[in-house]
């Protein structure tokens, strides 16, 4: 007999790590695995849940460095992140304008930025999500009225943020919280976000129930989650 459970661990500075819990009777021993950019502990039943975030709070370091190796960082400079594309940035140098101006047109697909020189990486990522965060309301709420239409799960309010741990999140009020970078993903992954969120108006949990109602609209909901965890890396 085993189960798995989905998990978030509180981290300093409030962030959270997710992982996956699997619990079987013969196992001996806490095991902790990182592939495909996913956590992973197995242990059996009788180990309890602060032990085993203790034990992850623990190998934080560790857990960190094996993410980030599989996770290689992405140069603003070089391209722009939108909808599960690279679009390679274009710089052009205007010395009489003294600011700088981020423009992306999705029909030609160009992304090109203009300024007296090309700024570092870090404001590179604030242009980047000025546009995000103009976008999202109108891209993401069409999103949730559609699913939203489909289930009948409907969220008593739709907020968008920038967040630097997770995709979403739903309140004991059943909002939900959006992050502006879902722009980053292809839309059935922003679907998935979506979907899993409104699911937690129902089930404020990662039960059985809950993946149960998840896969009733998105029986493929697992490789969708395993794909989520390849853009984990513009969580900066």
């Amino acid at each position: 007999m085993s189960s798995e459970t989905l998990h978030r661990l509180p981290l300093p500075g409030g962030e959270t790590l997710p992982y996956t819990l699997k619990r079987k009777k013969r196992m001996r021993h806490l095991y902790l695995y990182v592939k495909d950019g996913e956590v992973e502990v197995r242990c059996n039943p009788g180990v309890s849940l602060s032990a085993i975030e203790s034990f992850l709070l623990s190998k934080e370091p560790w857990i960190r460095r094996k993410l980030r190796q599989m996770r290689p960082e992405h140069d603003p400079g070089e391209s722009f992140p939108w909808d599960g594309r690279l679009i390679p940035l274009e710089f052009v140098e205007k010395a009489d304008r003294k600011t700088l101006r981020f423009e992306y047109d999705p029909e030609k697909e160009r992304a090109v930025l203009s300024g007296p020189s090309l700024p570092d990486a870090a404001r590179i990522r604030e242009l980047y999500e000025a546009l995000y965060r103009h976008h999202a309301p109108e891209i993401l709420n069409s999103a949730v009225e559609r699913w939203s239409r489909v289930t009948g799960l409907v969220p008593t309010r739709v907020g968008y943020r920038r967040a630097r741990s997770r995709w979403g999140s739903c309140s004991s009020q059943n909002a939900l919280s959006l992050n502006t970078r879902l722009l980053i993903c292809p839309l059935e992954i922003r679907d998935y976000v979506i979907v899993h969120e409104l699911c937690h108006i129902r089930h404020k949990n990662h039960s059985g129930e809950f993946w149960n109602l998840v896969g009733q609209y998105l029986p493929d909901w697992k490789e969708r989650r395993k794909r989520l965890r390849e853009y984990e890396r513009y969580l900066y």
